[in-house]
C-alpha cells in the first residue's frame, strides 16, 4: 500500500472542489492533493452546450445513480445523473448560472449561521464571476468564470416574452436584483460557444503549479480518523489501495450523495444505521445523509402547429452543419443552451419566487431525426414547472459497507401536500401564459397532461406519474445549530477535528435557483475559511 503526505487533501474535483484546489494551491508553500473518482473531460460533447443531453442520462462520466422506489410517485425510481469526471456535475449540467434569491441566504443567517447572509456571500459570487452584465455592486468582470446571456435567437423568445407580458409577468432585468419576478433569458456558464466548467476555469489552470497533485480514477473508500481527528484518506486506484495523509485538513467536496456516503463509510453518521450495515460508529452524528432536497420538476408539453421550433435544428443534415459551425466558429444553435424562464409567486405574501417555469422550444426527449415520406416531424414546446422550496425531505444512506456500492437515495417527493399544491398552481400559471398570444397561435394542443385534466385530483395523478428531480440535490451534510446539524458555520464536521465539507450538501435549505453557482461560491468561501483569511467586506 503506497502512502503520501500533503498539507491539504480535497476529495472530489467538482464545482466546489475545483475552486478549493485552486485557492489552496495559490500559496506556493501549501501542498494539495485532489482525489477525483472520474477521469478526463476531453470528449467534445462535454464542451458543446447542446452535447450535454448525451451525458445527462448515461455514460461512463456519470455516476448513473437511481433513487429507491418513490412512495408518492407511484413507486417510480428516479434517474439521478451526477458527473463522474473532473469538474463534476459542472461538466455535464445545463450550464445555467443562477444564484437564488437573496432571502435564501438571509434565511440561513436567521437560522443562526453567522457569515452566510446575502451580504456575506455576495462578495464570493463576485470573486469568481466575469459577467456579461458588467461591473456593478452585484456583478464583476474580474473573475475567471465567464457568465453570458443565453443566445435568444433559437428560443422563440419574442413569442414567450409577449405571452408572458400578456399574462401579467414583467421582464426581469437582473435576477440578482431586488425584484426577480417575471420572464428572463438564462445566464449561462459558456465562453466562446463552449462550456465553462469548474475544471476548465479553476482546476486545470492550477495544475501548472508544482504544489498540487491531481489523482484521477481515485475512488475514496474511507477517511482515516484517529482520536477524533481526520488524518488522511484511503482510496482505490487501478485496483490498488492507497493512503494519503493530511498534515492540516481534509476537505470533503464529493457532492450531495457521495459526501454523506464517505462520512458514513468512515463511521461518521447515525450509529444505529451504521451498525445495521456492519460499520461501527466512530462518531455518532445522526444528521449525516438526512435533509435531502431537490427542486421538483413536472413537464407540461404542447404540440406546436408551427415547424419553426428548435427541433428543426436537430434534423440530421442540419445537425451535422451545426456541429461543424460550433467546432469551427463557436457559434450557431449548438453553441448555447436553449431555455428561458419565468420566476413567479403562486401565493400572495411570498418574499421570493416559489415556482420557476422553464421554457424549452423543443421536446426534452427530442433527438436527431430525418424526414420520412408520409411522416410528419412533430414539433413541441415544453415547460418545466419547477417547485423551488419543497417542504418534503429525503435521505442518503448506505446500501452496504462496500464502498463500491451506490448509496441509497430516497427523495420522498410529495410527502408534504404543500409541494403538490404548489406544483398544481404552477401548471395553471404555465397554461395561462400558453393561452396568450402569440404562443396560443402556434400551439395545436396540450399533449401532456392534456386540457381534459382540470381538477386538482386529475393534475395530481399526472404529477405523480411524470414529476422528477431537477438535478439540484442539496442538504445532506447541513450546517446548523441543532441536534441534526452535521457542520458548524465554518463547515467543520461537528466532533471531528481537521475535517470540513464544502459542496451543496452543506445547505440547510435549498436555494431557489440552479445549484452550480452556489457551489462555486461555497468553494470560494470555504477556501478563505481554511486559509484563515478575513472575509471580504459585506
Amino acid at each position: 500500500m503506497s502512502q503520501s503526505k500533503f498539507d491539504y487533501i480535497v476529495i472530489g474535483a467538482g464545482s466546489a472542489g475545483c475552486v478549493i484546489a485552486n485557492r489552496l494551491s495559490e500559496p506556493s508553500q501549501n501542498t494539495v492533493l485532489v482525489l477525483e473518482a472520474g477521469g478526463n473531460d476531453n470528449h467534445p460533447w462535454l464542451k458543446m452546450p447542446m452535447g450535454q443531453k448525451n451525458y445527462l442520462l448515461t455514460g461512463k462520466r456519470n455516476w448513473n445513480f437511481k433513487s429507491e422506489p418513490e412512495p408518492h410517485l407511484n413507486g417510480r425510481r428516479i434517474d439521478v445523473p451526477r458527473g463522474k469526471v473532473i469538474g463534476g456535475s459542472s461538466t455535464i449540467n445545463g450550464m445555467v448560472y443562477s444564484r437564488g434569491h437573496k432571502s435564501d441566504y438571509d434565511q440561513w443567517r436567521q437560522m443562526g449561521l453567522q457569515g452566510w447572509s446575502w451580504d456575506d456571500v455576495l462578495p464570493y459570487f463576485r470573486r469568481s464571476e466575469n459577467s456579461w452584465r458588467g461591473e456593478s455592486q452585484l456583478h464583476s468582470t474580474s473573475g475567471p468564470l465567464h457568465v453570458n446571456r443565453v443566445n435568444t435567437n433559437y428560443l422563440l423568445y419574442k413569442e414567450y416574452e409577449a405571452s408572458a407580458l400578456a399574462a401579467g409577468h414583467p421582464v426581469v432585468e437582473d435576477p440578482a436584483g431586488d425584484n426577480p419576478f417575471g420572464l428572463m433569458p438564462d445566464d449561462v456558464t459558456t465562453h466562446k460557444g463552449n462550456r465553462a466548467s469548474a475544471a476548465t476555469v479553476f482546476l486545470k489552470p492550477s495544475l501548472s503549479r508544482r504544489n498540487i497533485t491531481l489523482e484521477k480514477h481515485a475512488y475514496t473508500t474511507r477517511l482515516l480518523i484517529e482520536s477524533g481527528k481526520a488524518i488522511g484518506v484511503e482510496y482505490q486506484q487501478n485496483g490498488q489501495l492507497h493512503q494519503a495523509f493530511a498534515q492540516r485538513e481534509v476537505i470533503l467536496s464529493a457532492g450531495v450523495y457521495n459526501s454523506p456516503q464517505i462520512l458514513q463509510l468512515s463511521g461518521i453518521g447515525d450509529a444505529e444505521e451504521l451498525r445495521s450495515v456492519g460499520i461501527e460508529a466512530v462518531h455518532h452524528l445522526p444528521g449525516v445523509g438526512k435533509n435531502l432536497q431537490d427542486h421538483l420538476f413536472t413537464p407540461l408539453i404542447n404540440r406546436a402547429s408551427t415547424q419553426d421550433t428548435y427541433f428543426k435544428h436537430l434534423r440530421l443534415d442540419r445537425a451535422v452543419m451545426n456541429v461543424l459551425r460550433w467546432g469551427l466558429f463557436g457559434t450557431g444553435p449548438f453553441s448555447s443552451p436553449v431555455c428561458s424562464r419565468v420566476l413567479l409567486r403562486t401565493r400572495v405574501g411570498l418574499d421570493r419566487p416559489d415556482v420557476v417555469l422553464i421554457f424549452y422550444p423543443v421536446h426534452m426527449a427530442a433527438n436527431l431525426w430525418l424526414p420520412w415520406p408520409g411522416k410528419r416531424a412533430e414539433h413541441h414546446l415544453t415547460c418545466g414547472v419547477t417547485v423551488m422550496h419543497e417542504e418534503s425531505r429525503g435521505k442518503v444512506s448506505l446500501r452496504s459497507n462496500n464502498p463500491l456500492d451506490p448509496p441509497k437515495i430516497e427523495f420522498n417527493f410529495y410527502d408534504k401536500q404543500a409541494d403538490m399544491d404548489t406544483t398544481i398552481r404552477g401548471i395553471r400559471a404555465a397554461r395561462e401564459i400558453y393561452d396568450k398570444q402569440p404562443l396560443a397561435g402556434i400551439i395545436a394542443f396540450e399533449e401532456a397532461p392534456g386540457r381534459a385534466l382540470q381538477s386538482d385530483e386529475e393534475l395530481a395523478a399526472y404529477v405523480r406519474e411524470s414529476s422528477r428531480m431537477c438535478h439540484h440535490g442539496a442538504g445532506t451534510c447541513a450546517m446548523g445549530t441543532g441536534a441534526m446539524a452535521v457542520l458548524d458555520e465554518q463547515l467543520r464536521v461537528r466532533g471531528i477535528q481537521n475535517l470540513r465539507v464544502a459542496d451543496v450538501s452543506i445547505m440547510p435549505t435549498i436555494v431557489g435557483g440552479n445549484t452550480n453557482a452556489p457551489a462555486i461560491m461555497i468553494g470560494e468561501k470555504a477556501s478563505d475559511m481554511i486559509l484563515g483569511r478575513t472575509p471580504p467586506a459585506a
